[in-house]
């Protein structure tokens, strides 16, 4: 897996310079079968997907395409451009923020949307998405 945080501040993979984007506002991690996966890290302004005719929708994790739009706070991007937006060469990193649960998992979007707020980590036992005590 590779892994780019995006954020307003210099150290973030994705640099955005808007106020209404977090520091460290959100991770995305390219999984080793070429799917993308966006997690929001407890943005102040937050992490929305869509903004076609049907709106925004608020998200904490979601499965994602290139072609999507996002909104981080009030800067809008497609997943593809923000790909073009890190730096030549740089060596891509492990994710962070995220546990990227298999996509067959998946019953809902609102089963990711849903989850813990905060650090989270597998049950050993279940393998559920749970929050880090």
């Amino acid at each position: 897996m590779k892994a780019w945080t995006i954020g307003r501040n210099r150290d973030c993979d994705i640099v955005i310079a808007d106020t209404s984007v977090s520091r460290v506002h959100a991770e995305l991690v390219e999984t080793d079968d070429g799917r993308f996966y966006l997690t929001d890290c407890g943005s102040k302004y937050g992490t929305f997907v869509g903004g076609d005719k049907d709106g925004w929708s608020v998200i904490r994790q979601v499965y994602v395409d290139q072609e999507d739009r996002i909104r981080l706070g009030e800067y809008v991007a497609s997943i593809a451009e923000l790909l073009r937006m890190v730096p030549v060469g740089m060596a891509p990193r492990q994710p962070q923020h995220a546990i990227v649960p298999p996509v067959d998992e998946i019953e809902t979007l609102s089963e990711i949307s849903d989850l813990p707020k905060g650090p989270v980590e597998r049950d050993p036992a279940t393998g559920k998405i749970i929050r880090r005590s």
